[in-house]
Parts: structure tokens; sequence; C-alpha cells
């Protein structure tokens, strides 16, 4: 992990406990030869192999042989260990003397436990052999605690950190011997045979250790049933790196431990430390990673840590983790089962199901918590729009292929067409739904009439059908706080209250016309346009029936933004404007911008050009009372609005690469020096950012 230092300017001064570091377990059993080998055996790498894949924390235990007297590792000790060669101290430590004199910003860890049959004088002749090969570079034990910088170890050269549980401690070692790092464990959670029992135990503890500790992620083999760990292993290295990168792990893991470690975890621990250049490098892949390598067909569905999305190759139903690992294929492209659309996600209190139309055009559960085979739900009654899941009565909702309305319960029973008939007419979707506060809303058209209707709604029932406008809808309706926003075929947007037979055109008041999509916050609309009073930004209430000019002005194509008392907006000079949104206090930032403003706590964002540089496009910042703006970055050409988090703003050059600079100004950094590879603006999650690449691949890089 030295290459990080050329890369993480911070990372020598985090200390041990800040530092994620790999490890394995049972260190030395790595031998393979004896009749019983595989059932003590943890580890396929000798110490030099697993020095050179990564690995920093040693887990290594130590027998003197009640036949030979010599010294060995072990695993289980006795009678057990003379039925498989074992290496020897001289090994172990030869190996690590050596790593660590070819690379001079390397720290390795080697916690000695379980120091089975030793005596005084086996003591003594293993700690000649430490320090014939690790004297020149042990470290001293610190005053108080267990926890020094790597900086301060390695500019004193004490890079091999020695760890003793119990023992025989010379005054002459003292100094040398560490306290033992605390290590997690349980026997009957480990012996479980279940991951994620281990996951669990481990999130409990997270957060609670004061200084260095190692995470146990491995299963405890049975050997009353001749398991190995190598056996087991299968069932929770797969896991390991998702944990690793989860939300909930990535800020607070310390030291981990493996059997038959893996190159994945490294590659965790690396971008955990902030080495992506190096990992990504490694993966000859610069500076960012397709999450899943591949085409999409549609949006991606996010659940949690993970998302799911159907292959455009294929059509095969796959999944993998915000952070690109644990790819997995749940439903191939060759299967009958193979979706047509993204798929819904819910949950029923201990699985997680997905729920999806098919290419045969059926509807399909999916349970991928108990890895079932997909499932036909409703007898296989036709499909035609992906379904709605809704809590209301734990019910799914969905368009069938004959454009009716029909619904059933998650496990597929009580399938059943909902009647939509009023005023003698019969009315069938021509969308999906969309489920509501017990009604179903919907873009409706008469029988046997291709031709797009209006947005009506019918309780879940069957009762109530009620048609909410006159104006004909374009696309599925979409419901929040009480008011049902669409698109007309106008391609105006249209908005009408949940119960209110007429539709309100968003600005439609006093021969309103909207000049751009509205903003909604709360019970007030706004949208910028030409009103009776003139051309400007006007507020509505949602029912229409209330409006006013907040303030006359010619504005720009872009829709205004609405924050606390205050809409901000771009005018026809391409001007950011504040105004309060019932008429008062307006201002103006008095500068060009090129794309919609950014509002990131009390801070407005924007780009725009330098003066006299009509090309050069740089971004800034002002304090929403109109303080003079501040340019982040001249050498920063922007070609996108940015994306504010954690003290940066990320956003595209020009040149299509993925960039920050710190929102108090200074030298911009590129994340990404793949030319032309951002295709649209950035999205930052945690300690991630998202984006689309040309080729429409999804990727992400640490932020």
């Amino acid at each position: 992990m030295g290459e990080l230092y050329a890369l993480v300017p911070e990372f020598g001064q985090k200390r041990l406990s800040q530092v994620v570091i790999p490890g394995t377990h049972n260190s030395g059993t790595y031998q393979k030869q004896g009749p019983v080998s595989d059932l003590a055996r943890c580890q396929s790498d000798n110490i030099a192999e697993q020095l050179d894949n990564g690995m920093r924390f040693f887990d290594l235990r130590f027998e003197r042989s009640w036949y030979d007297d010599g010294l060995y590792t072990h695993h289980g000790g006795g009678f057990f260990d003379v039925l498989y060669k074992r290496a020897t101290p001289q090994q172990v430590f030869s190996s690590v003397g050596t790593f660590l004199a070819q690379h001079p910003h390397e720290v390795v860890i080697l916690q000695l436990t379980d120091m089975t049959m030793f005596n005084d004088s086996a003591y003594d002749a293993l700690y000649q052999i430490i320090w014939s090969n690790l004297g020149s570079c042990l470290a001293r034990r610190p005053t108080t605690g267990v926890d020094r910088t790597l900086d301060d170890l390695i500019s004193h050269n004490e890079r091999a950190i020695l760890t003793i549980e119990t023992g025989y401690k010379p005054a002459a070692w003292q100094p040398y011997l560490w306290n033992k790092i605390i290590s997690l464990y349980d026997e009957t959670t480990y012996s479980s045979g279940d991951p994620q029992r281990i996951k669990q135990f481990i999130e409990m503890q997270l957060g609670r250790q004061p200084g260095p500790w190692v995470a146990q992620l491995l299963l405890t083999p049975d050997t009353r049933k001749l398991q190995s760990p190598a056996g087991i292993a299968g069932r929770i290295n797969p896991l390991v790196e998702g944990w690793l990168l989860s939300p909930k792990w990535r800020d607070q893991m310390n030291i981990f431990i493996t059997d038959f470690s893996e190159a994945e975890t490294v590659r965790a621990a690396m971008l955990l430390n902030g080495g992506s250049a190096y990992v990504l490098a490694q993966y000859q892949d610069a500076n960012s990673f397709a999450l899943a390598n591949t085409e999409t067909a549609c949006a991606p569905v996010v659940d949690g840590d993970t998302l799911y999305f159907v292959a455009k190759a294929d059509n095969a139903l796959m999944s993998a983790s915000l952070y690109g690992t644990d790819l997995r294929t749940w439903v191939a492209g060759t299967d009958p089962d193979a979706p047509a659309s993204a798929p819904t996600v819910c949950h029923n209190g201990t699985d997680t199901l997905l729920f999806y139309q098919s290419r045969r055009n059926t509807l399909v559960c999916l349970n991928v918590t108990r890895r079932l085979p997909p499932v036909t739900l409703a007898q296989g009654h036709g499909i035609a729009s992906p379904p709605f899941y809704s809590l209301e009565g734990l019910r799914l909702y969905w368009q069938d292929s004959l454009n009716a309305l029909w619904t059933c319960l998650v496990d597929g029973t009580d399938a059943r067409a909902i009647p939509l008939t009023a005023g003698g007419m019969t009315w069938t979707l021509g969308s999906s739904p969309f489920v509501s506060a017990g009604y179903i809303y919907f873009q409706a058209q008469v029988a046997g009439v291709v031709t797009p209707g209006p947005l009506c709604r019918v309780a879940v029932d069957g009762t109530g059908f009620q048609q909410l406008g006159t104006y004909c809808t374009a696309a599925s309706p979409w419901v929040s706080e009480g008011v049902v926003y669409y698109q007309g075929t106008d391609l105006n947007l249209y908005a009408t209250l949940t119960g209110t037979p007429a539709e309100v055109r968003i600005g439609g008041e006093a021969e309103f016309l909207a000049g751009t999509a509205p903003t909604v916050l709360g019970s007030s609309v706004l949208a910028l346009g030409a009103g009776g009073l003139g051309t400007g930004l006007y507020w509505f209430s949602t029912s229409g029936t209330d409006w006013e000019c907040c303030l006359q002005a010619p504005y720009s194509v872009v829709p205004p933004v609405a924050s606390g008392l205050y809409a901000y907006f771009v005018g026809d000079d391409t001007r950011i404007w504040r105004t309060r949104i019932r008429g008062t206090d307006t201002v103006t930032y008095g500068v060009t911008t090129k794309y919609p403003p950014v509002f990131a706590g009390d801070q407005v964002y924007w780009v725009a050009d330098l003066p006299g540089q009509p090309n050069d496009s740089c971004v800034f910042r002002v304090d929403r009372n109109g303080s003079q703006p501040l340019l982040l970055s001249p050498d920063l050409k922007a070609a996108c609005q940015p994306v504010i988090a954690g003290g940066f703003a990320y956003l595209a050059d020009v040149d299509g690469c993925l960039c920050r600079v710190p929102i108090n100004g200074g030298t911009s950094t590129r994340l990404s020096d793949h030319r032309g590879l951002i295709a649209s603006a950035p999205c930052v999650a945690g300690n991630t950012v998202y984006f689309q690449s040309g080729p429409k691949i999804l990727y992400s890089i640490p932020a």
C-alpha cells in the first residue's frame, strides 16, 4: 500500500486505526502436503506472495513441536499438525524482512497469538529469528495506546509492528512488543456457517473501538463434518468486497482478515484509503471504472446498496453493488422469463422481491433474498407496461395486454381486473398506473380508441371512477403531496388536485402562458411566463384560485428554483435573479450564467464566461444575499452545471473529464483523465461520484 504515498498526500498523516488494512487469518498455514492439510490450511499463498498481493496484517501462530522441539506455524496444535508440512519462523520472517527492504514506504503488522507449548527457551529462539530478520525496522511500542501515524513509523524506519497476546517478554524486548490488537470473534456466530450473521456481528461493533482493531471476515469450519476452511471460504469471500465498500462499513473499517485472501479485498482497501488511481490502473482503466461493464436496456433501479438493471445485449436481469462489485445475473437473457422492463422492488418484511414484465408479457416475481427461480404471477395474465407496487394492501397494479387495469397481491393471488366504466363508456389504460392514498391514477383511453384520453382516477376497490381533467395526457401521471402532475399531449405540464375534477395548466390563470416547467414548494406553484401583469415570475396556489405576479422581469427558458422564502431564476440577460416568493426584496447577482444555478446551503453556484473570454466558462459562487461573486478556479473550464458535495464542486470540463474544485476556491483536480468520458452532469452520493459515459454506461469513482 506504499503506492498511496504518491497518490494521496494526506495518507501518511493517518494513524493505524484510521487506515483500512487487509490481512490474512492463520497466515502461516499455506503448505499443502499430508493427508489432513486441507482441514488445517487457511491460505494458498506463502508469506512472500501474500505480501506481494497487498496483505499487511498477519495472524501468526507458532508451536513448539513435541516430537522434534522445532518451531512451526500451526492450526490446531499437537498430533494434528504432525500430519502436514508447516512453515518455520525463519521462512515467515525472512520473507517479511526482504519485502520491507525492497519497499521503504510499507508497514506490516505481525500479530503473535496462540503460542502453543512454548517455554522461555522457545521464546528466546523465536525472538532471535525475528531480530536477525527485522531488527533494523522493528517498531517501538507507543507509550500510550496502540496507535501511531504512518509518517511517524516510516520516518523512523519502524515499519514492522510486532504484537503479542501473552507469553514470555524479556526486558530487552519490552520496547518492541506491542499489546495484542483486539480481534473480534464470537464462537457461536462464526461457527454458524451463515455469512450474514458475521456481517451483523461486525456491524454491531463498528465505531465502538477506540484504537486499532481486527474484523475477522471468515467462517469457522465444523471439523466433525470434515469441513475445510477452503470449502466454506467460498460462501463468504465473494461478499466481503461489497461489505467493505458499503456506506455503513467504509468509514469505520480498520484491519480485516480473511481465509484464502483474494485480490478484490485489496482493491476495496485501496479505494477506501483514497487510492483510486492505483487501483484502477491495476485494472487498466485509468481513473474510472464501469459499474457493470455492460450497456443497459433501461434506467437502473437502486435499492439500498444494490443496482438492478436489464442488460442491453440479451435482456438479462442483473445486479451490482453501487461500487461496481458483486456483479450477478439473476435471470439469463435466454430464459423465457427474461425481463422486458426495469424491475419494481419491494420488501415484504423478510425478503426482497423484484416484479417485472417478462418478454412473454407476463407478470414475474423474483425473490433475490432466497435466490429462487422466477415465478409467473396472476396465472400468466398479460402485462403491457411495468407494474406499480403499492404498500397499501401490498398489491401490484398493472396495465394488461388489452390495456385493462389489473391487480393482485404480491404473492400473485387474488388477481382480478378493476372495471373502468363511467357515463356509459368503458375506459382502458394508456400507460402504467400510479397508486396513492387509496386511488389509482392513470392515463385513460376510450376502449377501442388508441388516441390518448384524459387523466382519470378510480378507488382501489373499483368504485368512484372520476375524470380529473379535460386535457389529454401523454404519459403516466405522478402524484405528490395531494397534487397530480402530468404531461399533456401539447407537451405542457399540467397539475390538478387529487380530488378536483378540473386541472390547472401551470400558470393558466389570468391568461397566463407558461414559459418554463413549474416549481412546486409546499402549497405554492411558481412559474415563469407572460400573464395579465406582464412577463415575469408568477405565484399560484395549488388550486389555481389565487395568484399574483412576484416580479415583472424578462426570463430565460430555465425553470425557477424555490428555496425557503426565495425563488431564483435566470433572466433573459442570463443573469441570476432572486426574489421573495411573494414578490419583495428582489436582487440580481449581476453575473451571466450558461446553465441553471445550483443552490447549496447559503450559496449559489453557476457557470459563466470570464469577462472578454466567451469560450472560457468557469464556476462562480455567491452568498444568497448577493455578495461579491467568487471565481472558484480560473483553470477549470466547465461544460455543465456543478454538483456540490463534501466541500467540493464536481463537474465535467470541456474535455469531457470529471473534475472537482474546492467550494472556497483553489486548484481544480481531474478525477478521470478519460477525455470525452462524461456524457452528463455527475451525481455524488456519500464518497462516490456517479456519472454516465458517452457509450451510455454507468460509471462511478471515489469522490
